[in-house]
């Protein structure tokens, strides 16, 4: 994956001029080119705008521009096909993490400026959320793959108390902290089926504070996610 420094300047950079800009300039070239976004082109036969078509163009191609590099720089490192592609699904995994939360926040600068509705919206932070699982569930199970190959699931998935943590328990714990993450996840994740949604509305709502948790166990499983999910 790119490094942080390139990230920042490549990626997190121009999001925020554009921000900046766009809220500077919104009252002025509001008309024209949101009436445009908000259009629902008639050669499709789902009704969607072309604002939604731009947000899901930069959630799937991104998805595929970043498995692919992700794939590319592991088997650079001349590792383990199985443990290339796992890498490369935490990446998938971590960048529809950034974009979860964007469709489901009000007044988001992304949804304002491809014109998405909050009450469309929605519908993709559902959706995002169920291929950020998916992608961290594959992530995960190609590891233990790998794992179960070299004989070292218990070594590697397990916590060590009495190992060094700065040496041998290093990767063991950070293996822990990504468990732990995933498995808040999938707490929320159980809660968020439409049935447990509409008929326990307090506890779907109460358990997405596991986002807490589940951002700082990813952290700790491996820090540069903190630039990207900050």
């Amino acid at each position: 994956m790119l490094p942080v420094a390139y990230f920042f300047l490549f990626f997190i950079l121009p999001v925020v001029v554009a921000a900046l800009v766009f809220n500077l300039t919104k009252t002025v070239y509001r008309g024209s080119s949101f009436r445009f976004l908000h259009i629902e082109p008639r050669w499709l036969c789902c009704q969607i705008s072309y604002g939604e078509l731009a947000f899901l163009g930069v959630v799937l191609g991104g998805n595929i521009i970043v498995f692919y590099q992700s794939y590319l720089l592991q088997i650079g490192f001349d590792k383990p096909t199985i443990t290339c592609i796992a890498i490369a699904l935490g990446f998938s995994g971590l960048y529809n993490m950034v974009f979860m939360a964007l469709p489901a926040t009000r007044h988001c600068f992304w949804m304002e400026w491809l014109n998405l509705p909050w009450a469309r919206g929605v519908k993709y932070h559902r959706w995002l959320g169920v291929l950020t699982i998916v992608s961290f569930v594959l992530h995960f199970a190609f590891f233990i793959v790998q794992y179960a190959i070299t004989d070292t699931l218990a070594e590697e998935l397990l916590p060590c108390f009495d190992c060094d943590i700065a040496t041998d328990g290093k990767y063991a714990w950070f293996n822990v902290f990504g468990e732990l993450s995933l498995l808040f996840m999938l707490i929320m994740g159980a809660t968020s089926f439409p049935y447990v949604r509409r008929h326990y509305y307090a506890t779907f709502k109460a358990t997405h504070w596991l986002f807490i948790p589940a951002a700082f166990t990813a952290v700790m499983h491996y820090e540069q996610i903190i630039i990207w999910i900050y």
